[in-house]
């Protein structure tokens, strides 16, 4: 009896191991679609359900009715950047990504900050696009497949394609905006450097390097700071008129932030002490 029973339990183990091990095709297998457009990378993630000789649109997608725009969980769709669709703009992260077809073609496209989000149980107050789409015929696809196309750093276009209909939006960008911002942090972190070495030259007593230094901080970043210490290598280079130019358009710069103008009495003390010629 005990050796029937252990017998028994053996297959049982064997059997639930072999279960969980098991690995079939899915229905609707996950997929994924990543695109870098511009500085901003734009991801989708959905499941991809099959037609299998159903009506898709009007029959196992209703008309007029919020849907998940794919199979299982909501998909999701996420940008790495602010972005703009329609005219509506739209924080970088992750949102549910749902469509309501209708029967005349005039699709909407809704995101959702939710992006668990079911369709059917959504809260609408956290609905942040809500949008037209376009919508054409295409040779059919068995399966739903969402592509990112006809990209530039100014925009993409992001289609979803099941059966015989195709349904895009537009992205739009702000590259050009994100890189001059890029530049300009570049360009203020550079600045300091040429600075720090023009005032340790000041300080040397190396007027001309000095000089140099100070100009190429200018260029990069003109602000009260290395108008200054211009304005004191030139009182040290004998060059009067320029050097009290310099002070006063310093203090000018350091009047507009004057929480920052840490000097603001130094520069004063120069402009009642310096010769103005």
């Amino acid at each position: 009896m005990m050796k029937k029973l252990f017998t028994l339990v053996l297959a049982l183990g064997v059997s639930t191991v072999m279960m969980a091990q098991l690995q079939l095709p899915q229905p609707s297998p996950s997929a994924k679609v990543k695109q870098e457009v511009g500085l901003t990378e734009i991801k989708i993630e959905y499941a991809s359900p099959a037609v299998n000789n159903r009506e898709v649109f009007g029959g196992l997608v209703a008309y007029d009715q919020l849907w998940r725009a794919g199979a299982n969980a909501p998909t999701k769709i996420s940008f790495s950047r602010d972005v703009k669709i329609a005219d509506t703009d739209v924080p970088a992260g992750t949102y549910a990504l749902y469509m309501t077809p209708r029967a005349s073609g005039e699709w909407t496209l809704t995101l959702n900050s939710n992006e668990n989000a079911q369709a059917w149980s959504r809260d609408e107050s956290n609905d942040v696009v809500s949008a037209p789409m376009m919508v054409s015929s295409v040779d059919k696809h068995e399966r739903l497949v969402y592509m990112i196309t006809d990209f530039d750093d100014a925009s993409a276009t992001i289609s979803m394609m099941w059966d015989k209909t195709k349904a895009s939006f537009k992205v739009n960008l702000h590259t050009s905006d994100q890189a001059y911002a890029a530049i300009q942090r570049a360009t203020d972190g550079l600045w300091r450097d040429s600075f720090g070495a023009a005032r340790y030259l000041l300080a040397a007593g190396d007027y001309d390097m000095a000089l140099e230094q100070i100009n190429l901080s200018l260029g990069m970043s003109e602000n009260w700071f290395n108008t200054w210490v211009k304005a004191q290598i030139l009182n040290k280079k004998g060059k009067n008129d320029k050097a009290y130019k310099y002070a006063q358009k310093a203090m000018d710069m350091g009047n507009e932030t004057p929480e920052s103008f840490w000097y603001k009495a130094n520069v004063e003390e120069a402009l009642n002490t310096w010769p103005k010629s």
